[in-house]
């Protein structure tokens, strides 16, 4: 007796109709009808009486079904426990949008290494899109990202704020100021900013669409800060987080932290449709508590 087929035999119990029970386990109305006569065949009973309308259980259909319900109750318990252990026994796979291991330095996954030896941690990077999929598709537990994305699939917890920070030569008119320079005045400037695809990359394009700022991208990188360091003119502005920042030795550069027109916050996040518990759940506890108690701007640059 197949544990597929007595599924097939309860919800068909509960609907009483073909058609909208094969709709639900998504296959034919003929394939069920063959899964319920095999049952029938294997048992030596009838199970349900076929009418135009419907299907009506037997007398001995009644009797039966506690006994399927408890079969298949007892299977799902095993499922469960099975997926549980597996679940406690792997490492927890964490995605990070590209460019986010940029902005952070790699101080929290050591100290959770330290608090948890036993936890073991599989980091893989993505685009955002990916790991919003991979999310939902639960080939990841988690996901640090940063906006926009799918608030309404996802369950996220902010870990921090960040800021931007524009670099240029001393030479260029806005390094005259050593304040916060306003996101609108980016426009029509030449700008160095992340690959097409960088989550930071792609959280500078949603601000310039939020404060229809248009700048001039003369070039998408991932080596941003080497440009800044080798900047000897002021032909154009860089875009940096704030640990990129930390890494510019060029005493000609001039950098300036933007007014953003929306927080740059970074989250951790899960999917709705899995429970923070277990091993992801104490990491995400943790990573909160974390950065709360180390604010970004207080952690040390990674070599």
């Amino acid at each position: 007796m197949q544990i597929k087929i007595v599924h097939s035999f309860l919800e068909l119990y509960k609907t009483g109709n073909i058609s909208r029970t094969s709709s639900q386990l998504y296959m034919t109305q003929q394939g069920l009808s063959r899964q319920i006569k095999a049952l029938e065949e294997e048992l030596g009973v009838i199970l349900f009486i076929r009418k135009s309308d419907g299907v009506t259980p037997t007398e001995v259909c009644e009797k039966l079904y506690p006994y399927f319900a408890d079969m298949y109750h007892s299977y799902e318990e095993l499922l469960n426990t099975v997926k549980h252990d597996h679940a406690q026994n792997r490492p927890i796979r964490i995605g990070f949008a590209y460019g986010i291991s940029h902005a952070l330095s790699n101080d929290f996954l050591l100290a959770y290494q330290n608090a948890y030896p036993a936890a073991a941690l599989e980091i893989q990077e993505w685009s955002g899109q990916i790991c919003q999929e991979k999310l939902l598709a639960g080939e990841l537990d988690l996901a640090i990202l940063i906006a926009p994305f799918n608030k309404a699939l996802l369950s996220s917890q902010t870990l921090c704020s960040g800021n931007m920070y524009i670099a240029m030569h001393r030479s260029h008119p806005l390094a005259a100021s050593s304040e916060p320079l306003p996101f609108p005045e980016l426009k029509n400037e030449r700008i160095i900013t992340g690959s097409y695809g960088n989550a930071l990359r792609l959280f500078f394009d949603y601000c310039c669409t939020l404060t229809r700022v248009q700048p001039k991208i003369i070039m998408s990188t991932s080596y941003s800060k080497d440009f800044v360091n080798s900047m000897a003119d002021s032909t154009c502005l860089c875009t940096l987080t704030f640990l990129m920042a930390q890494s510019i030795t060029n005493p000609d550069i001039c950098i300036r932290k933007l007014i953003l027109p929306t927080s740059g916050d970074l989250f951790i996040c899960s999917s709705r449709q899995s429970p923070n518990t277990g091993q992801a759940g104490s990491f995400i506890k943790f990573s909160v508590d974390f950065f709360r108690k180390h604010p970004l701007e207080n952690q040390r640059r990674p070599e």
